[in-house]
C-alpha cells in the first residue's frame, strides 16, 4: 500500500492519491498481481529509443490485473484517466475519460510480439472533439500490434501498427479513424547498435489526446552507437519529421531536421569522458496564409566529466546551445554548467551536493534569464534494518525583473521488519516571488507547499504459518535468522570492488544452499535479498547462463557466507566484458644471399597465451591471422608454439607482453618466422618424444559462429602444451559439423594409433561458464564422446582413447 498527499496553494484538482497492491500471488498457474487505485499502464509495443514512441502510456485511478508466465504476459486494466500535478507529481487532476482495455506480449520461438487494445468513453465530450483538459472524444477504440522478427544474424526487424476510431468533428454520429505505423530495421552486436525508422503517427496514435500527440507527424528517423574499444565510442541519430499534414489551412505546419554526433571516452586514471560533439535542430514553421512564421536552427555542445578518487566522485557537466532565428533576425545563446561531488564516508553513510548555473541570453528583443542551484543531502545507514536521508535545495530565477527564490527540503526514513516494510517521506518547499515593475514598485509574494509518501509492505500468508527461515537448518528459536543481500556487477576497473556507478547484471538467477526453491532473480540494477535466512554457514551461488557471451564471471561462483542472528551478511559477485588478442604471423624464407621472400600458410600455426599456470591456445588461419576471443582483463605472455617451427626456423620476437583491460581490444600482436630455404620440417610431437608424431598435426577446425581463427568455446583453460587436434562447436551443441571435412584427419589419427599399440590419446570435452556445472559436464562429455565416437567408427581402438569431461575448468 501506498499513499501520496500533497498540499500546493494555487493548485486545482485533487492533490493525492493511494494505491493498495497485491503481488507474487498464484493465479491458475500464473505468477499475478492485482493493483487498486492509481496505477501506470505501459503501453509501449517495441523496445525503441526513437523519442516520438518512448513514452505511450496511461495514468489511471482504477484497477489492474498482470498475468505472467515465462514467455507470455496479460495485463487487464480498466479506470478513470488522470493527469499528475503538482512540483512533486504527488497530485492528480481526473480528466473525465473512461479507459478500459489490455496488452498482450510474448515470444513465439525467436519472434517477439506484443498487442494493445484500449477502449475509451469521454463523457460529455459531446462534439466529439477534444475538450478542455485534454478530454476524450467517446466511444473511441484503439488497437495496436508490434513484432520483433530477426532476419539473419544480428539482423532484426521491427514494426509497430496502430489503429484507432473516435467521433470526428461532424459530430458523434459520423466516425473518423487513423492509421499509424513506425517499421524499420535493427542492429544489434557486442558494441554495435543501429536503429533506423519510418514512421507516420496520426492524430489519434494515442487515445487521449495531447499537445504533441494530436499532431500529425511523418519522417525518417536513425540512430546508431558504435564502442570500437571499451574505452571510446560514437554515437549519432538524425531525425527529418514534419507535423500537422492534415491538408488543413488553418494549422500549422513544423518540418523538423535534427543531426546529433557524439563521442564517449574513458581516459588514463579512469577518467570517464561523455561529449556531444554537435547537436543541431532545424525548424520551418508556417500556416497557410503565413509561411516561414519561424525559421530556427540550434547547435548544441555538451560535455561530462567524472572521476573516482577514493571514496570521493566529483561530475562535471556543462552544455553551450545557440538558437538563431532566421525569421525574427534574433539569436540566443544559453550556459549550463553543473557540479556534482559524492562522497562515501562510510560503508553506511554517504554524502553529496551540486551546484548548477544557467544562463540565457541574446539580442534585442530576448529577455535575459538566469537560473542557479545549490543542492546538499545525506544518506546514513543506522543498522540493517534502518535509514534516515535527507536534502536541501535552493534555487533561484531572475528573469523580465523577477526573481523566484525556491526552498526546498525532504526528509526520508526507511524501515524493515520481520512483518513489515516501510518507507516515508516527508517533503516541504518555500517560494518566494519578487517583482520590480516601475509603476506598481515591488510585489512579493509567498507560497508553501508540502507533501508526504508513505508505503507499507506486508507479506501476508493467507492463513499459512509463517515458513521456517530458508537455510540448510533452521533455528531453535523464531528469532534464530538474518538476512543475506547481495549484487552482481560489472567491474568496469578490474578492481574486484563494486565502486559507485558501476552498472548491476539484470536477471541472473541466484541460489542458495543449491535449494530449488531458493532461487531468485537480480532487478535492472543487479540487487538479489534473502530476507529470512538460518543463522549459521550458508553458499550463495550464482547461475551464469543467460549472461551475456562477451561477458564472464570473474569472482568465484559460489561464495560461503556467515548469517548471523538479526543481522545483514553482503555478497557481490562481479562480471567483466571480455576482451580480444589479435595478430598475424608471418613466415619469410631467407636466402642464402640473405634476401627474404614471403611463404604461403600450408598449416595452422599454434600459438599459446599464458597467464600463471593457464594456458590458451588458438591457431594461424590461411593468412597467418589469429585471434583468442573472450579473455579477461589482465596481464599475458603470448608466443609461437616452438616445437611447430621447421628446422633451424627462428621466430621475433620470441614472446610478447600483452596487458588487457576488461573489455579491451588489442590488435596487431604480430610475429614473424623465418627459415633457411629449403629447410625441414620437423613433427612438433616426435621432436619431444622421438616418435612419429599424429599425421598432420595441425587442428582440425570446425566452423563456428567465433570463426576458423579464434578460440571461443573451443579449448578450455590449461590445454596441454602436446595437444594434436582441437574441434570447435557451436554453443550449446555436441554436434560435430562439416564431418566430411574431418574425414581425412580423423583417418590419418585412426591409423596413427592402429600403428602402435603403446600409443594413447586423452580427448578432453570444453565448455565455457555460461551455465551451470552439472549442464556444463554434460555437455562436455557428449562433445568429447562425439569425437571418440568419429574415432572409432573409422577403426581407432577405443581401449586406447580415454574421455575427459573438463567442462569450464
Amino acid at each position: 500500500a501506498e499513499t501520496h498527499w500533497f498540499d500546493a496553494v494555487g493548485e486545482s484538482g485533487d492533490v493525492g492519491w493511494t494505491q493498495l497492491a497485491l503481488t507474487d500471488l498464484e493465479l491458475l498457474g500464473f505468477a499475478a498481481s492485482l493493483a487498486f487505485g492509481d496505477a501506470g499502464i505501459d503501453a509501449r509495443l517495441l523496445p525503441r529509443r526513437l523519442l516520438i514512441l518512448t513514452d505511450p502510456g496511461f495514468e489511471l485511478e482504477g484497477a489492474r490485473l498482470i498475468l505472467r508466465r515465462p514467455t507470455t504476459e496479460l495485463a487487464l486494466f480498466g479506470g478513470r484517466a488522470v493527469d499528475r500535478v503538482g512540483s512533486l507529481s504527488t497530485g492528480v487532476t481526473r480528466l473525465d475519460q473512461d479507459l478500459v482495455g489490455l496488452t498482450l506480449r510474448g515470444t513465439t520461438g525467436p519472434v517477439a510480439w506484443s498487442t494493445l487494445y484500449v477502449h475509451g468513453d469521454g463523457a460529455g465530450a459531446g462534439a466529439g472533439s477534444p475538450g478542455a483538459g485534454g478530454r476524450l472524444p467517446a466511444r473511441t477504440d484503439s488497437m495496436g500490434v508490434g513484432v520483433e522478427v530477426p532476419v539473419a544474424g544480428p539482423l532484426a526487424l521491427l514494426g509497430e501498427v496502430r489503429y484507432t476510431t473516435r467521433p470526428n468533428v461532424e459530430g458523434a454520429a459520423a466516425r473518423a479513424s487513423g492509421l499509424s505505423y513506425a517499421v524499420g530495421p535493427l542492429i544489434e552486436r557486442p558494441g554495435l547498435r543501429f536503429e533506423a525508422t519510418a514512421f507516420s503517427l496520426d492524430p489519434t496514435y494515442l487515445p487521449i489526446v495531447g499537445s504533441e500527440r494530436s499532431a500529425d507527424r511523418r519522417g525518417l528517423y536513425a540512430g546508431v552507437s558504435w564502442d570500437p574499444w571499451s574505452a571510446f565510442g560514437l554515437f549519432g541519430s538524425a531525425l527529418r519529421s514534419r507535423n500537422n499534414l492534415a491538408d488543413d489551412p488553418l494549422l500549422t505546419t513544423i518540418e523538423t531536421t535534427q543531426l546529433i554526433l557524439g563521442a564517449h571516452a574513458f581516459l588514463p586514471l579512469s577518467w570517464p569522458i561523455a561529449l556531444l560533439v554537435r547537436g543541431e535542430s532545424t525548424t520551418l514553421e508556417s500556416t497557410g496564409a503565413s509561411p516561414s512564421l519561424v525559421d530556427s536552427r540550434t547547435t548544441t555542445l555538451h560535455g561530462e566529466v567524472s572521476q573516482v578518487i577514493g571514496n570521493w566522485r566529483p561530475v562535471l557537466r556543462t552544455r553551450l546551445s545557440r538558437l538563431d532565428d532566421a525569421a525574427s533576425g534574433r539569436a540566443s545563446d544559453q550556459v549550463d554548467v553543473t557540479a556534482e561531488l559524492w562522497w562515501q564516508v562510510t560503508r553506511r553513510a554517504r554524502l553529496w551536493s551540486a551546484i548548477g548555473w544557467n544562463d540565457l541570453s541574446g539580442t534585442a528583443g530576448i529577455t535575459r534569464q538566469t537560473n542557479s542551484l545549490v543542492r546538499l543531502g545525506g544518506e546514513q545507514r543506522v543498522s540493517a534494518n534502518l535509514f534516515v536521508r535527507g536534502e536541501a535545495e535552493v534555487t533561484r530565477t531572475d528573469h523580465a525583473g523577477t526573481r523566484t527564490v525556491r526552498t526546498g527540503a525532504t526528509g526520508s526514513v526507511g524501515y524493515r521488519h520481520r512483518y513489515f516494510d516501510a518507507y516515508l517521506d516527508l517533503r516541504r518547499s518555500w517560494t518566494t516571488t519578487e517583482t520590480i515593475d516601475g509603476i506598481a514598485g515591488e510585489t512579493t509574494i509567498s507560497r508553501t507547499d508540502d507533501g508526504v509518501y508513505l508505503r507499507v509492505a506486508v507479506p501476508l500468508r493467507w492463513g499459512q504459518p509463517t515458513p521456517p527461515p530458508l537455510g540448510r537448518q533452521a533455528a531453535a528459536d523464531d528469532d534464530g535468522w538474518g538476512t543475506i543481500e547481495g549484487r552482481v556487477y560489472v567491474d568496469e576497473d578490474g578492481d574486484g570492488v563494486p565502486d559507485p556507478g558501476e552498472p548491476g547484471v539484470n536477471g541472473l538467477s541466484v541460489i542458495l544452499d543449491g535449494l530449488p526453491g531458493t532461487v531468485v532473480r537480480t532487478d535492472e540494477e543487479g540487487r538479489f535479498a534473502y530476507p529470512r535466512v538460518a543463522s549459521g554457514l550458508h553458499s550463495v551461488r550464482v547461475i551464469v547462463r543467460r549472461l551475456p557471451a562477451d561477458f564472464d564471471l570473474v569472482s568465484p561462483q559460489l561464495v560461503e557466507v556467515t548469517v548471523v542472528r538479526r543481522a545483514t551478511a553482503h555478497v557481490s559477485f562481479a562480471v567483466q566484458r571480455l576482451g580480444r588478442i589479435a595478430g598475424r604471423v608471418t613466415r619469410l624464407e631467407v636466402g642464402a644471399d640473405g634476401e627474404t621472400r614471403p611463404l604461403a600458410h600450408t598449416t595452422p600455426i599454434p600459438l599459446y597465451l599464458r597467464r600463471g599456470d593457464d594456458i590458451w591456445q588458438a591457431f594461424t588461419d590461411d593468412e597467418g591471422a589469429y585471434a583468442f576471443d573472450t579473455v579477461r582483463g589482465g596481464e599475458y605472455e603470448l608466443f609461437v608454439d616452438p616445437a611447430a617451427l621447421p628446422r633451424r626456423a627462428a621466430v621475433e620476437p620470441g614472446s610478447r607482453t600483452v596487458r588487457l583491460g576488461p573489455g579491451e581490444v588489442v590488435e596487431g600482436v604480430d610475429f614473424t618466422i623465418r627459415q633457411p630455404a629449403r629447410g625441414e620440417v620437423r613433427s612438433g610431437d616426435g621432436a619431444r618424444n622421438g616418435r612419429a608424431a599424429p599425421p598432420g598435426a595441425a587442428p582440425a577446425l570446425l566452423a563456428s559462429d567465433a570463426g576458423p581463427a579464434r578460440s571461443r568455446d573451443c579449448v578450455g583453460d590449461a590445454p596441454e602444451p602436446g595437444m594434436i587436434g582441437v574441434f570447435r562447436f557451436a554453443t550449446d551443441s555436441s554436434e560435430l559439423r562439416e564431418p566430411e571435412e574431418l574425414r581425412p584427419a580423423l583417418v590419418r589419427w585412426a591409423e596413427w594409433l592402429r600403428g602402435d599399440p603403446t600409443r594413447k590419446i586423452l580427448i578432453e570435452g570444453h565448455t565455457d561458464r555460461r551455465a551451470d556445472d552439472p549442464y556444463n559436464f554434460g555437455l562436455a562429455a557428449r562433445r568429447a564422446y562425439a569425437v571418440y565416437r568419429a574415432l572409432a567408427d573409422l577403426g581407432a581402438p577405443e581401449a586406447r582413447m580415454q574421455l575427459v569431461p573438463e567442462g569450464p575448468d
